[in-house]
């Protein structure tokens, strides 16, 4: 608040001083209409008409001597005239009137040298004035010098405000701790000069405020005694105007009366006329005393004016040295709120750099949290590229095993293939199924001979007995007679059981069931392959015609096999000799659930008579003595496995190329997997060395923000000192009233005085002007 109390005052003391800057200072010879005196055209203007005046005077001079001379001249034709009509007459009125005109040419001589006197003296105030306009002429070539300097002052101050800007811009973008605490002693050194400056400018405005009193009672008494100066010479111009009026009426009577006498011829007028003519002359005589004593009066107030004028004129100069001095104590107070300035401006800077500290360390507050958020990323990218790496690893590992196993299968192969089923059932891991094919093998004195070509174990036989199963349960599930019956399940103990049984029938001296194992089995043979549709024919489709007709008829098949009238009739009726349903009702039979089938095809006929035998076998978990719930599932799921074996058996050698390319492409892939964990560790230590090079600048930014709120600490006690101090503010008040009281002087008092003194000066003349015009009349 103190702050801008003084910045107020300033400015209105700025302003006082502009309008007073404006002003005339009057003195004689100046122009009255305000125009500046010290203005460089106005000083030409002003010595021009000086000249002129001095000039002017001296015509006056000349111009009154010649009408005295004139006037001379035409009293001494008057005298002869005169004395040629007055010869022997009127003696006493002659030397009355020689008495008169020498009384009057002493009168006039005197009233000559009081002209001249004070022309003279009007000549002198007017090179004294002239003196005081070279004075002010000179003060305000001294006035330009400092306003130069203080336009210099300007730039430097400029240069140095750019200097301290390029300073200031050096400072954001990295001080150092012992940088700004030399800048803050710098700035407190020069607030503790500033204040001593501060101090002797109170003071010297002080000892300024008792002189401007001291010339304010000087303009006073100098402005009383011109306007007292002034009414006494009007007084005394009043008083000369008035005897001047009366020796006119004098003169006039006195020349009246003295023509009529000069004119008479006639010794009665005459004598008539000369007590008037005496009369008149003692009036004129009496008028001439007067206006002596006028011309004596008007040489006073002349001299009065003469004072007034140096009086105003010693005024004048009192105030310019006022002016002079408030104009460097000014310049003090300029500088001192120059100072205060540049506090606030060093305040204003020290701020600044605190709030670019600020955000400079919010910034890197923030970008250390972003490192640190990338740093947490790269590891987790390194973490997840390492298990990439990893599983790529393990994928090569792997791979290459099974590489290594499928060479392996490769030189194998042959041999595998050669063992049939039971190659496939030790693949899995299937050991009741091995059990099986073992105990009816023909080491071991049975009828298998396990992976021969025309041996239900070759595994061209046993992939054809998967469609059997597959066939038989499209025709299970779509049965109309045994309705919603679920697919058949398998299990490969029953495929071995299945497998040894029908190689059992093959090789038997006839074609029967071999019974060795307790399950249902349909069997069947041909001398001609036979696909899954034929052997189907006999086992479900013409068995269910039987089926369906007796059970229409009510029969069974017993009641047909003991009746032949039956047994005709079925045969007639189905077309066909085929009258039994055992196979049939062994498909659909809802307690079997699992089954298994054997297929044997070979070119020449088996020991039963048939080149093609076939069977299938069915069971029941629940109650079987082979096989469980382990093992057994959908055909699809069994057959899966087989073609898995089948195909990489007989393409071992394209499989195991595919292997190696595998192979190959996985180790590709390990070492592309391997470079990108190279790139981001590297992305990781980067990210590492940012964290902890962010951290630094952090610190280093929290320290300086720490650092600017100290400095600006300093620097806002030292400004708000300067603000508190009152001294600042009342000086500028002072010279605020100073400048008004001066403007005051210089607009009213000295222009009123100038004014009045001009009038007087106008009036004298006028004066001086009709005693010269009397006196020459």
């Amino acid at each position: 608040m103190k702050k801008q109390k003084v910045l107020t005052s300033l400015a209105a003391a700025s302003m006082v001083l502009t309008q007073a800057g404006q002003m005339s200072v009057f003195a004689k010879g100046a122009t009255a209409d305000g125009t500046d005196i010290n203005s460089t055209p106005a000083n030409k203007e002003e010595s021009k008409i000086e000249k002129t005046e001095k000039e002017l005077l001296q015509e006056k001079i000349n111009e009154a001597q010649k009408k005295a001379d004139e006037a001379k001249e035409a009293e001494e034709k008057a005298q002869k005239v005169y004395d040629t009509y007055n010869e022997g007459t009127y003696v006493p009125t002659k030397a009355n009137v020689n008495t008169l005109k020498s009384n009057y040419d002493a009168s006039s001589l005197e009233a000559q040298k009081a002209i001249v006197s004070e022309l003279e003296k009007q000549v002198a105030n007017l090179e004294e004035n002239q003196k005081k306009l070279g004075q002010a002429n000179e003060q305000k070539k001294a006035l330009q010098t400092q306003l130069d300097e203080t336009t210099n002052a300007l730039a430097d101050a400029n240069s140095k405000l750019q200097e301290a800007q390029k300073k200031y811009d050096a400072l954001l973008s990295g001080t150092s701790e012992e940088e700004i605490s030399k800048d803050v002693e710098e700035k407190e050194k020069a607030l503790a000069e500033a204040q001593k400056a501060l101090e002797e400018a109170q003071n010297t405005v002080s000892t300024l405020t008792q002189q401007k009193v001291e010339a304010e009672a000087k303009v006073t008494e100098a402005t009383q005694n011109v306007e007292n100066a002034q009414k006494a010479y009007a007084e005394a111009q009043t008083s000369v105007n008035e005897a001047q009026k009366a020796l006119d009426t004098a003169v006039a009577n006195y020349n009246e009366k003295k023509a009529i006498y000069d004119g008479a011829s006639d010794p009665t007028i005459k004598a008539q006329y000369e007590a008037d003519i005496k009369n008149a002359e003692n009036e004129l005589v009496t008028a001439q005393t007067n206006l002596q004593v006028a011309l004596e009066n008007q040489t006073a107030k002349a001299n009065a004016v003469t004072s007034a004028e140096k009086s105003l004129s010693d005024v004048n100069q009192e105030i310019l040295n006022l002016d002079a001095q408030i104009a460097e104590k000014q310049k003090a107070l300029d500088m001192l709120n120059q100072t205060i300035n540049d506090a606030e401006t060093a305040l204003n800077e020290a701020k600044a750099q605190l709030e670019t500290a600020k955000a400079n360390q919010a910034s890197k507050e923030k970008e250390l949290e972003t490192a640190k958020a990338n740093l947490e990323k790269a590891k987790q990218d390194v973490t997840a590229q390492q298990s990439k790496v990893n599983e790529a690893q393990e994928a090569v590992i792997a791979q290459e095993k099974v590489v290594t196993q499928l060479r392996t299968d490769k030189e194998q192969a042959q041999a595998k293939i050669e063992q049939g089923s039971k190659g496939f059932f030790e693949a899995y891991g299937y050991t009741d199924a091995l059990k099986i094919l073992e105990e009816q093998s023909t080491a071991n004195g049975g009828s298998t001979n396990i992976g021969a070509e025309n041996d239900a174990t070759s595994l061209e036989n046993f992939k054809r007995a998967l469609s059997m199963v597959r066939y038989g349960n499209t025709l299970r599930t779509s049965d109309t007679n045994f309705k919603n019956l679920e697919a058949l399940k398998v299990n490969p103990t029953l495929f071995a059981i299945s497998q040894v049984q029908i190689n059992a029938t093959a090789n038997g001296k006839t074609f029967d069931h071999s019974s060795l194992y307790n399950v249902g089995e349909n069997i069947a043979a041909s001398q001609l392959p036979k696909d899954d549709k034929g052997l189907y024919k006999g086992w479900y489709n013409s068995e269910k015609q039987v089926y369906d007709y007796i059970t229409a008829k009510g029969w069974t098949i017993v009641d047909v096999n003991n009746d032949e009238a039956k047994y005709n009739e079925v045969m007639n009726a189905v077309g066909h000799s085929n009258i039994q349903v055992g196979h049939y009702l062994s498909l659909v039979n809802p307690d079997y659930t699992v089954s298994g089938a054997g297929y044997i095809y070979s070119k020449t006929p088996a020991h039963d008579g048939w080149r093609c035998n076939a069977g299938q076998v069915f069971d029941n978990p629940k109650y079987s003595s082979y096989i469980a719930d382990v093992n057994t599932m959908t055909i699809d799921e069994f057959e899966a496995q087989f073609n898995a074996y089948y195909n990489k058996l007989m393409n071992a050698d394209s499989i195991l190329k595919d292997g190696e390319l595998k192979l190959e492409a996985l180790k590709a892939e390990l070492e592309n997997q391997r470079q990108v964990l190279g790139t981001k560790t590297a992305a990781q230590t980067n990210a590492q060395t940012n964290v902890a090079t962010v951290q630094t600048q952090v610190t280093q930014a929290t320290n300086a923000t720490a650092r600017a709120k100290a400095n600006v600490a300093t620097k806002q006690a030292a400004f708000d000192k300067l603000c508190d101090d009152d001294t600042a503010f009342n000086m500028a008040n002072e010279i605020t009233g100073l400048r008004t009281q001066k403007a005051q002087l210089e607009t009213v008092d000295r222009v009123n005085a100038q004014k009045a003194l001009e009038n007087a000066q106008q009036e004298k003349k006028d004066a001086d002007q009709n005693v010269e015009n009397k006196k020459v009349s």
